[in-house]
């Protein structure tokens, strides 16, 4: 029998251009130690970490890296650098180990780092891939808990459906069915095997309470495949799909 599957930080006197400019091509991130970065510090989040709009070149002519020179903007974007706040302070108070060629160094390789990552993440994209001959034409009927374990046991999600939902008593018993099935998916594998006859037992019961008002169970296994992401081949990704009918569904395929 089968079933069709129907506080802190600087603020600098630097313009918001140059200042979108900055973060963005920065990634939101330090361009020492790539931590992540916010504009400001959030109520909720007492470790938030600030990001400070640091001057290559200090425009101060006391301030790290200072350079006397004529109309030169020491608010654009191309003198200012993203920084923790350590790092911030590490550049300024070691200035002549952090010279100006080597801050603007750091800054473009860490621009071109951002840059290539970004452009991974678009070429790649995280995703599921379904594979035709993989599909599940028809469901196939499920009348005890050993061959319901058996479609179950190992699967990485769950795909579940069910009828139209005719009265309160269906529709506890289904939401039942559904969520003791996710349990074991999520738990299985803390059962040692001489323990899995209870698990079918309890399954056995699961199936003959809906069984008790007219509901059949049908099911089958489908293998998926994660792709993209930093993974560089697809990996398997094993669904069980579980349908719960009515007996008198006209989808049911008598055999």
């Amino acid at each position: 029998m089968q079933c069709n599957i129907p506080k802190g930080g600087i603020l600098l006197a630097t313009s918001d251009k140059a200042r979108k400019l900055l973060w963005g091509k920065s990634g939101n991130r330090c361009a020492i130690c790539r931590v992540a970065l916010s504009v400001e510090k959030f109520e909720s989040a007492e470790e938030t970490l600030i990001g400070e709009e640091c001057h290559i070149i200090s425009k101060s002519k006391q301030g790290p890296r200072h350079e006397e020179k004529e109309s030169f903007d020491y608010d654009s974007y191309e003198n200012l650098i993203l920084l923790c706040r350590n790092h911030h302070s590490l550049i300024d108070q070691q200035w002549e180990t952090y010279t100006t060629k080597l801050i603007k160094e750091i800054k473009r390789n860490h621009e071109k780092w951002v840059s290539e990552k970004l452009h991974d993440e678009k070429k790649t994209p995280g995703g599921i891939k379904r594979i035709e001959k993989n599909i599940p034409k028809v469901l196939t009927a499920i009348k005890d808990g050993k061959t319901l374990f058996g479609l179950i046991k190992g699967v990485m999600a769950l795909s579940f459906d069910y009828d139209e939902i005719r009265n309160d008593l269906e529709k506890e018993i289904i939401q039942e069915f559904n969520c003791y099935i996710s349990e074991i998916i999520d738990v299985w594998d803390l059962y040692e095997g001489s323990s899995y006859i209870e698990l079918h037992l309890m399954l056995d019961e699961k199936i003959k309470k809906l069984g008790d008002i007219g509901i059949m169970v049908f099911g089958e296994n489908e293998m998926m495949y994660l792709t993209g992401g930093n993974t560089p081949e697809d990996t398997p990704w094993r669904v069980v799909h579980i349908k719960v009918v009515h007996s008198d569904n006209s989808e049911i395929i008598k055999s």
